[in-house]
């Protein structure tokens, strides 16, 4: 339950800082080329924030074993 309680207010500071570090210009560019929000999260969003996430999970993996030693 600890884990837990620190684990998503770490993990949604990552996410944040991801998300920050994607340019608007692309979701402009996306919007006037016809895509709609859902094309724009899967074909946007997602693959640029892939490595964030990957790295969440191995953070995450680690901490996890960390706290069941």
């Amino acid at each position: 339950m600890a884990n837990i309680w620190f684990g998503v207010p770490f993990n949604m500071i990552l996410l944040s800082a991801g998300l920050a570090g994607i340019p608007h210009d692309i979701y402009e560019a996306a919007s006037l080329d016809g895509a709609g929000a859902f094309r724009r999260f899967l074909h946007l969003t997602l693959p640029l924030l892939r490595p964030t996430i990957y790295a969440l999970l191995a953070l995450s993996t680690i901490y996890t074993m960390r706290a069941l030693t």
